[in-house]
């Protein structure tokens, strides 16, 4: 059974707070991943990790997601970027990725039927974070079963 990390806490704290606005406004609150992000920093300096390898990761994370902001014209926003490089600070690479994947294959489904029962068109844009946080949820739970 795993224990609950700071980190981990943190993680949910951002992916909690970004969903919701992200729902609510279809924007996320950049000062406050901003602010979670120096936080994480300081938690990862506190803890005596590696800080080097935690800089590149982040770095490479948010260029590379910037780049496929751009490259989709709006299709993936900015602020689903700067979640990304902020969870990227605080998560192990494994989670990070379970988490992804899990809420981009919860998002393609009920996008799917939204679209296939006729409540939502295809360029319709949607709130990207929640379906994240339900990948995180959906993963920590399955640590437990």
């Amino acid at each position: 059974m795993t224990t609950v990390t700071v980190s981990g806490i943190f993680a949910f704290v951002l992916l909690l707070v970004c969903g919701y606005t992200d729902f609510r406004k279809r924007a996320v609150d950049l000062r406050f991943v901003l602010g979670m992000t120096l936080a994480s920093f300081v938690l990862r300096v506190i803890t005596k990790d590696k800080i080097s390898n935690v800089i590149i990761t982040y770095v490479t994370i948010l260029l590379g997601t910037l780049l496929f902001c751009r490259v989709t014209k709006g299709g993936f926003g900015e602020g689903d970027a700067y979640v990304l490089a902020a969870l990227s600070i605080l998560l192990d690479g494994v989670t990070l990725i379970g988490s992804l994947l899990t809420g981009l294959i919860l998002a393609a489904f009920t996008e799917t039927v939204l679209i296939i029962a006729g409540y939502r068109k295809i360029s319709d844009s949607f709130a990207f974070i929640p379906f994240l946080f339900c990948g995180y949820i959906l993963l920590l739970g399955m640590e437990y079963f």
